[in-house]
Protein backbone atom coordinates (compact mmCIF):
# COMPACT_ATOMS: atom_id res chain seq x y z
CA UNK A 1 0.00 0.00 0.00
CA UNK A 2 2.57 2.26 1.04
CA UNK A 3 5.15 1.68 -1.91
CA UNK A 4 1.58 2.14 -4.33
CA UNK A 5 1.28 5.57 -2.58
CA UNK A 6 4.43 6.42 -3.15
CA UNK A 7 4.56 5.57 -6.95
CA UNK A 8 1.45 7.92 -7.49
CA UNK A 9 2.80 10.75 -5.71
CA UNK A 10 5.77 10.35 -8.11
CA UNK A 11 3.80 9.95 -11.18
CA UNK A 12 1.36 13.21 -10.31
CA UNK A 13 5.19 15.12 -9.75
CA UNK A 14 5.88 13.83 -13.10
CA UNK A 15 2.78 14.63 -14.81
CA UNK A 16 3.25 18.04 -13.15
CA UNK A 17 6.31 18.82 -14.16
CA UNK A 18 5.76 17.77 -17.83
CA UNK A 19 2.95 20.32 -18.07
CA UNK A 20 5.52 22.78 -16.13
CA UNK A 21 7.45 22.38 -18.78
CA UNK A 22 5.04 22.30 -21.60
CA UNK A 23 4.00 26.01 -20.55
CA UNK A 24 6.65 27.49 -20.78
CA UNK A 25 7.95 27.07 -17.13
CA UNK A 26 11.69 25.45 -16.26
CA UNK A 27 11.85 22.50 -14.01
CA UNK A 28 14.33 23.82 -12.54
CA UNK A 29 16.55 26.97 -12.54
CA UNK A 30 19.86 27.47 -10.65
CA UNK A 31 20.69 30.82 -9.59
CA UNK A 32 24.64 31.15 -8.98
CA UNK A 33 24.90 34.82 -6.52
CA UNK A 34 28.32 35.80 -6.15
CA UNK A 35 29.78 35.29 -2.58
CA UNK A 36 30.17 38.59 -2.53
CA UNK A 37 26.31 39.18 -1.32
CA UNK A 38 24.73 38.46 1.49
CA UNK A 39 22.82 34.82 1.13
CA UNK A 40 19.74 36.69 2.32
CA UNK A 41 19.81 40.06 -0.22
CA UNK A 42 17.46 38.50 -2.34
CA UNK A 43 14.97 36.21 0.32
CA UNK A 44 12.00 38.25 -0.60
CA UNK A 45 12.07 38.22 -4.40
CA UNK A 46 12.52 34.37 -3.82
CA UNK A 47 9.71 34.25 -1.69
CA UNK A 48 7.79 36.09 -3.99
CA UNK A 49 8.67 34.11 -6.68
CA UNK A 50 7.63 30.68 -4.79
CA UNK A 51 4.21 32.10 -4.21
CA UNK A 52 3.76 33.23 -7.89
CA UNK A 53 5.36 29.63 -9.51
CA UNK A 54 4.96 27.39 -7.14
CA UNK A 55 6.68 24.02 -8.62
CA UNK A 56 9.82 25.10 -10.71
CA UNK A 57 12.41 24.29 -8.01
CA UNK A 58 15.05 26.71 -7.56
CA UNK A 59 19.00 26.10 -6.96
CA UNK A 60 21.04 28.58 -5.18
CA UNK A 61 24.64 28.32 -5.68
CA UNK A 62 27.53 31.01 -4.64
CA UNK A 63 30.89 31.54 -6.76
CA UNK A 64 33.53 34.37 -6.07
CA UNK A 65 34.95 36.45 -8.75
CA UNK A 66 35.23 34.91 -12.41
CA UNK A 67 33.93 31.66 -11.25
CA UNK A 68 30.35 33.07 -10.99
CA UNK A 69 30.57 33.88 -14.85
CA UNK A 70 32.11 30.92 -15.37
CA UNK A 71 29.31 28.60 -14.58
CA UNK A 72 27.10 30.88 -16.33
CA UNK A 73 29.62 30.13 -19.87
CA UNK A 74 29.52 26.66 -19.23
CA UNK A 75 26.11 25.96 -18.63
CA UNK A 76 25.93 25.15 -14.70
CA UNK A 77 23.82 28.40 -14.11
CA UNK A 78 21.02 29.87 -15.91
CA UNK A 79 21.21 33.04 -14.17
CA UNK A 80 24.14 34.73 -12.60
CA UNK A 81 24.53 38.13 -10.27
CA UNK A 82 27.86 39.25 -10.55
CA UNK A 83 29.94 42.24 -10.01
CA UNK A 84 31.87 43.47 -13.03
CA UNK A 85 31.82 42.23 -16.53
CA UNK A 86 31.64 39.39 -17.81
CA UNK A 87 34.40 37.64 -20.04
CA UNK A 88 34.74 38.08 -23.83
CA UNK A 89 33.37 35.75 -26.48
CA UNK A 90 29.79 36.40 -25.98
CA UNK A 91 27.36 33.80 -25.59
CA UNK A 92 25.04 35.53 -23.23
CA UNK A 93 23.28 38.66 -22.31
CA UNK A 94 24.01 41.01 -19.13
CA UNK A 95 22.32 43.98 -17.60
CA UNK A 96 23.35 46.07 -14.72
CA UNK A 97 21.46 46.26 -11.95
CA UNK A 98 23.74 48.44 -9.30
CA UNK A 99 26.89 49.92 -8.30
CA UNK A 100 28.94 48.37 -5.49
CA UNK A 101 30.71 50.91 -3.17
CA UNK A 102 33.58 49.52 -0.90
CA UNK A 103 35.16 50.54 2.29
CA UNK A 104 38.86 49.88 3.91
CA UNK A 105 38.06 48.65 6.84
CA UNK A 106 40.16 47.24 10.16
CA UNK A 107 39.26 46.01 13.59
CA UNK A 108 39.61 48.62 16.24
CA UNK A 109 43.29 46.41 17.71
CA UNK A 110 44.58 46.49 14.44
CA UNK A 111 47.85 48.10 14.38
CA UNK A 112 46.43 49.85 10.92
CA UNK A 113 43.37 51.22 13.48
CA UNK A 114 45.61 54.19 14.81
CA UNK A 115 47.59 55.16 11.49
CA UNK A 116 47.39 58.27 10.20
CA UNK A 117 44.61 59.38 7.86
CA UNK A 118 44.73 58.99 4.49
CA UNK A 119 46.95 55.22 4.99
CA UNK A 120 49.41 55.09 1.88
CA UNK A 121 49.69 51.92 -0.34
CA UNK A 122 53.31 51.88 1.40
CA UNK A 123 51.88 51.54 5.15
CA UNK A 124 48.85 49.05 3.73
CA UNK A 125 51.52 46.77 2.06
CA UNK A 126 53.31 46.33 5.29
CA UNK A 127 49.78 44.36 6.91
CA UNK A 128 48.37 40.89 5.49
CA UNK A 129 45.47 41.35 3.62
CA UNK A 130 42.63 39.18 3.46
CA UNK A 131 41.59 38.41 -0.17
CA UNK A 132 38.51 36.27 -1.71
CA UNK A 133 39.52 32.84 -3.31
CA UNK A 134 38.81 33.26 -7.30
CA UNK A 135 36.30 30.05 -7.68
CA UNK A 136 37.04 29.99 -11.62
CA UNK A 137 37.84 26.32 -12.38
CA UNK A 138 39.44 27.22 -16.35
CA UNK A 139 39.31 31.09 -16.95
CA UNK A 140 42.12 33.25 -15.83
CA UNK A 141 41.72 33.70 -12.27
CA UNK A 142 41.74 37.60 -10.15
CA UNK A 143 42.76 38.45 -7.07
CA UNK A 144 41.62 41.69 -5.66
CA UNK A 145 42.45 44.15 -3.17
CA UNK A 146 46.25 43.37 -2.95
CA UNK A 147 49.12 45.14 -3.28
CA UNK A 148 52.23 44.36 -4.76
CA UNK A 149 54.60 41.82 -2.31
CA UNK A 150 51.76 41.80 0.38
CA UNK A 151 51.27 39.12 2.89
CA UNK A 152 47.71 37.70 2.11
CA UNK A 153 45.62 35.07 3.39
CA UNK A 154 42.91 33.48 0.95
CA UNK A 155 39.43 32.67 1.85
CA UNK A 156 36.90 30.87 0.10
CA UNK A 157 34.25 33.81 0.34
CA UNK A 158 33.03 37.24 1.34
CA UNK A 159 31.76 36.45 5.12
CA UNK A 160 34.68 34.39 5.59
CA UNK A 161 36.75 37.64 4.59
CA UNK A 162 34.55 40.22 6.66
CA UNK A 163 34.71 37.74 9.88
CA UNK A 164 38.79 37.66 9.89
CA UNK A 165 38.63 41.19 9.26
CA UNK A 166 36.68 41.76 12.46
CA UNK A 167 38.71 39.26 14.05
CA UNK A 168 41.56 41.14 13.11
CA UNK A 169 43.45 38.93 11.08
CA UNK A 170 44.12 41.31 8.32
CA UNK A 171 43.10 44.50 6.40
CA UNK A 172 41.15 45.12 3.18
CA UNK A 173 38.27 46.95 1.51
CA UNK A 174 34.95 45.40 1.89
CA UNK A 175 31.51 45.79 -0.02
CA UNK A 176 29.82 48.93 2.29
CA UNK A 177 26.65 45.98 2.36
CA UNK A 178 28.82 43.69 4.10
CA UNK A 179 30.75 46.21 6.43
CA UNK A 180 27.43 48.44 7.67
CA UNK A 181 26.54 46.48 10.49
CA UNK A 182 29.94 46.29 11.71
CA UNK A 183 30.54 49.44 11.33
CA UNK A 184 28.17 50.88 13.46
CA UNK A 185 28.28 48.07 16.28
CA UNK A 186 32.05 49.59 16.18
CA UNK A 187 33.45 45.60 15.34
CA UNK A 188 35.09 47.54 12.15
CA UNK A 189 36.94 50.75 11.78
CA UNK A 190 36.44 52.85 7.96
CA UNK A 191 39.94 54.50 7.43
CA UNK A 192 40.60 56.63 4.95
CA UNK A 193 43.06 55.39 2.00
CA UNK A 194 45.01 57.37 -0.91
CA UNK A 195 43.87 54.89 -3.47
CA UNK A 196 40.24 54.38 -2.81
CA UNK A 197 38.74 50.84 -4.31
CA UNK A 198 36.89 52.14 -7.43
CA UNK A 199 33.22 51.54 -7.29
CA UNK A 200 32.26 48.28 -9.08
CA UNK A 201 28.60 47.48 -10.85
CA UNK A 202 26.61 44.50 -10.44
CA UNK A 203 25.54 42.64 -13.23
CA UNK A 204 22.99 39.83 -13.56
CA UNK A 205 23.52 37.42 -16.94
CA UNK A 206 21.73 34.61 -18.89
CA UNK A 207 23.22 32.86 -21.80
CA UNK A 208 21.79 33.63 -25.42
CA UNK A 209 18.29 31.51 -26.09
CA UNK A 210 17.29 31.01 -22.84
CA UNK A 211 13.30 31.90 -22.61
CA UNK A 212 11.78 30.17 -19.91
CA UNK A 213 9.10 31.38 -18.07
CA UNK A 214 10.85 31.28 -14.85
CA UNK A 215 14.02 33.10 -15.87
CA UNK A 216 11.93 35.45 -17.46
CA UNK A 217 10.42 36.17 -13.92
CA UNK A 218 13.73 36.47 -11.91
CA UNK A 219 14.92 39.14 -15.13
CA UNK A 220 11.93 41.14 -14.89
CA UNK A 221 12.05 41.38 -10.96
CA UNK A 222 15.84 42.55 -10.54
CA UNK A 223 15.68 44.49 -13.18
CA UNK A 224 12.52 46.89 -11.72
CA UNK A 225 14.08 50.31 -10.93
CA UNK A 226 15.93 50.25 -7.23
CA UNK A 227 15.49 46.85 -6.04
CA UNK A 228 18.72 45.64 -5.53
CA UNK A 229 20.09 49.11 -5.06
CA UNK A 230 17.79 49.21 -1.80
CA UNK A 231 19.78 46.90 -0.29
CA UNK A 232 23.23 48.21 -0.57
Amino acid sequence: MVEGRVLLKAADELECRVKRIANGWESELRINIASLFPPLMFSAILQSFCEHAKGTRIKLMSEALTGTWESLKEGRSDLIIAAGTGPSGGGYQSKKLADLEFVFCVSPNHPLAQAKEPISNSVIKQHRAIVVSDSTRAMPARTVGLLWGQEMLAVPDMRTKHAFQVAGLGVGGLPVLFARSALDRGLLIEKAVEEVHPTDQIYMAWRNGDSGKALKWWREALGRPGVVQTYL
